[in-house]
């Protein structure tokens, strides 16, 4: 049986009943800790149609006017897409954020603004209609996301059998 948990906070193996984790950042030194590689992400603006047809956007900078919606560990992103879009964006103004992807996806399919996303998060909706991309500029960074473990944890067979079934599914 697996448990699934989401934390958008840090969390030791030794103070938690956890198996294993999905961790998202660099790889780092994490002391008894084993991790493997799963795969990097992009991370695309995403709108409902509805709001793209009311609001034209003809380039990137059109976005500075918008409401830009976030997710709350990544503050960061807008600042990283606008300049990767070569856009000035020193007057940016921050928008709503929220804690979890489902729900700046919801936010932004409801007509709430723009967002970024990581585009394997919304795959569905995109291929429903239901969010559109406007600029198809993805950001890509050096964060990753990561299977970690403790050390002996491959010792139990549950563990073992997920990690290799993790490794099949991004392989």
């Amino acid at each position: 049986m697996v448990d699934f948990a989401a934390r958008s906070e840090p969390f030791d193996f030794a103070q938690e009943d956890f198996d294993a984790a999905i961790h998202f950042g660099l790889p780092q030194e994490w002391p008894g800790v084993a991790m493997d590689f799963l795969f990097r992400e992009d991370v695309v603006p995403v709108c409902a149609p509805g709001w793209l047809a009311a609001h034209p956007l003809r380039a990137p900078v059109d976005l500075l006017g918008a409401p830009l919606l976030s997710q709350s560990s990544r503050r960061d992103a807008w600042p990283r897409w606008f300049a990767a879009a070569g856009v000035d964006a020193d007057a940016l103004q921050p928008g709503p954020t929220f804690e979890h992807f489902l729900m700046l996806a919801q936010a932004a399919a409801a007509g709430a603004g723009v967002a970024l996303i990581p585009s394997f998060l919304i795959q569905p909706e995109l291929e429903a209609g239901t969010l559109v991309i406007p600029f198809a500029r993805p950001l890509s960074s050096e964060r990753a996301y990561y299977l970690a473990y403790p050390a002996d944890a491959l010792a139990n067979p549950a563990v073992a059998q997920f990690r290799a079934w993790m490794l099949e599914q991004v392989g």
